[in-house]
């Protein structure tokens, strides 16, 4: 019941000057309730928490960011099943935003998440809809990544250009 009452947080419009302080924290509840065993990560799964990992994504801190992703990468890694909800959850957007970050944490744990989407059919779904491939082709042309990266971003190309227009 308590973890529900969290994760219906999100649902509510806080008309109050907090209310993303408020979003944060709840978030954060997710990465600390979900990081004690598996079962309260599907427990977070169950409920839609993943939605709410996206406040994280969409905040100005690093910090955040680095939290949220490895939950992220912690859920996709959990079950193929998760990979829907995932794609469901709304943080494609945010996190396509992620992978030209200045903060190198962020940056390499968002493109290992992307490239690790990228085996999602629901989730490439997802990346067309916010221009993931040129956004990610900018980067690449304009040589912001190291070696790794790099390779990391031709295989997500090479995976969305075919679908792309």
């Amino acid at each position: 019941d308590g973890l529900q009452a969290v994760i219906k947080v999100f649902d509510k419009n806080l008309f109050m000057e907090t209310q993303e302080r408020i979003y944060y924290e709840a978030a954060r509840f997710l990465v600390l309730f979900s990081d004690l065993n598996d079962e309260y990560l599907h427990l977070m799964v169950k409920y839609d928490g993943v939605k709410g990992l996206r406040h994280l994504l969409e905040s100005p801190f690093p910090l955040l960011h680095n939290e949220g992703l490895k939950t992220l990468n912690k859920v996709y890694s959990a079950s193929p099943n998760y990979h829907e909800v995932i794609a469901k959850a709304e943080i494609i957007e945010p996190l396509t935003k992620l992978l030209s970050s200045s903060d190198k944490d962020v940056k390499a744990q968002s493109y290992i998440l992307f490239g690790n989407l990228t085996q999602s059919p629901e989730c490439v779904v997802e990346m067309k809809k916010f221009n993931s491939y040129q956004i990610i082709e900018g980067i690449l042309n304009a040589n912001l990544l190291d070696d790794n990266l790099t390779i990391v971003a031709k295989k997500i190309c090479s995976i969305l250009k075919p679908d792309c227009e």
